[in-house]
């Protein structure tokens, strides 16, 4: 038996308040990310994902026996209670860290 979840969407945004997107300023915005503050910062971002994960994967396999027409709409009701949570975190940890200024990311 196969439960699909709605998982995450990642996407690249462009910032249109500081101009127009280069293949240079991307470059550069791409080492920002990987060599500073900021990769750490939203490193606790992902680390909040990769709990998330294995809360629902608790969560699923303490459900018990289940009927195969309920499994699923008990799947996405469990993830949709812990994703909410972890919008919640994220959302108090940029709060906490000031989008990770605390932690040194500035541009």
């Amino acid at each position: 038996m196969v439960v699909e979840l709605s998982w995450f969407q990642v996407e690249y945004v462009e910032n249109t308040h500081y101009g127009p997107t280069t293949a240079s300023t991307t470059n550069s915005t791409f080492n920002y990310v990987r060599d500073t503050a900021l990769k750490r910062h939203e490193d606790g971002h992902i680390q909040h994902g990769r709990e998330l994960a294995l809360l629902v994967k608790e969560r699923l396999m303490g459900l018990g026996v289940v009927p195969c027409d309920q499994m699923q709409a008990l799947a996405e009701g469990e993830f949709q209670r812990l994703y909410g949570n972890l919008k919640a975190r994220d959302q108090e940890y940029d709060a906490r860290t000031n989008h990770g200024a605390t932690q040194g990311t500035v541009f």
